[in-house]
């Protein structure tokens, strides 16, 4: 999860975009998101059955939001990040489910339409490549200070700074 956050921050970060974080795990600035988090922890801290229920619960969410960004984003960096988490969450969401199969659960799709569910769960899991876009700081090839896109500069730009892993 802090893959998934650290990727949505540098977005932020590269489109110079406020930050609606708090920084503080489990605290948020939108109301309905406090809430939601609220009734989940509620929902999801009686048995470990219930924790894995809220779960695939939460994945289901995350799938049905993510897929409405997807469709409403034409930005190929963005898009690769959406469909990265989307991949994330398709196997958190199978991950969930065959756990609950092996304690003898049957999960039942609360958000989504059974046929979507059914493609997902009869999916096998989803791999991703670890490329992407990474910015930084370092010295050129003369040894110079240099700043760029390390994977796609003339310059063999290698060096620390923040970046994107667009498809992990």
């Amino acid at each position: 999860e802090t893959n998934h956050y650290e990727a949505v921050g540098n977005l932020i970060t590269i489109y110079q975009l406020s930050d609606p974080s708090t920084g503080t795990e489990g605290t948020f600035t939108n109301p309905e998101i406090s809430e939601l988090y609220a009734s989940l922890m509620t929902t999801g801290s009686g048995t470990l059955l219930d924790a894995l229920k809220t779960g695939a619960l939460i994945e289901e969410t995350d799938i049905i939001d993510l897929e409405k960004l997807v469709a409403a984003t034409e930005n190929p960096l963005i898009l690769q990040v959406y469909n990265n988490l989307l991949s994330g969450s398709r196997n958190h969401l199978r991950s969930f489910v065959a756990t609950l199969t092996i304690y003898g659960e049957t999960y039942v799709p609360q958000l989504m339409d059974q046929e979507a569910f059914d493609t997902i769960i009869n999916a096998p899991m989803e791999t991703q490549k670890q490329n992407g876009t990474r910015t930084g700081n370092g010295k050129d090839k003369t040894g110079s200070a240099s700043s760029g896109k390390a994977n796609s500069s003339s310059r063999n730009q290698n060096g620390t700074g923040t970046g994107i892993c667009i498809n992990s």
